[in-house]
């Protein structure tokens, strides 16, 4: 379930689908690693060891393909691991990032 109380239909607008892919992250000039959990068209749920503030934009480097591309955080949640994070990010433009795992 999102922070907000929604889940499933009512909040998605392009399928999931559980993918590993790791990735590197650049905020103000520092760089991350995560690896996603899952992706879809417009977004994805990934995993790291960084927080970000909401509304933050992040250019984020696939680790597969190198394509890179400008999302925003939606939303951060505490990980399953002491010092791990989830976060929810959106693309800030309609571009096929994912490729056929995202639909896009």
């Amino acid at each position: 379930m999102a922070p907000d109380g929604k889940s499933g239909p009512e909040r998605r607008r392009s399928p999931r689908h559980e993918v590993e892919i790791q990735l590197r992250i650049e905020s103000h000039g520092a760089s991350y690693t995560g690896r996603t959990r899952d992706v879809s068209a417009r977004g994805a749920m990934v995993e790291c060891d960084a927080v970000f503030p909401v509304a933050t934009v992040l250019q984020v480097t696939h680790g597969v393909s190198g394509r890179t591309a400008d999302f925003r955080v939606v939303w951060i949640w505490p990980g399953d691991q002491p010092g791990r994070y989830r976060v929810g990010l959106e693309l800030e433009e309609a571009v096929d990032f994912w490729g056929e795992l995202g639909g896009g």
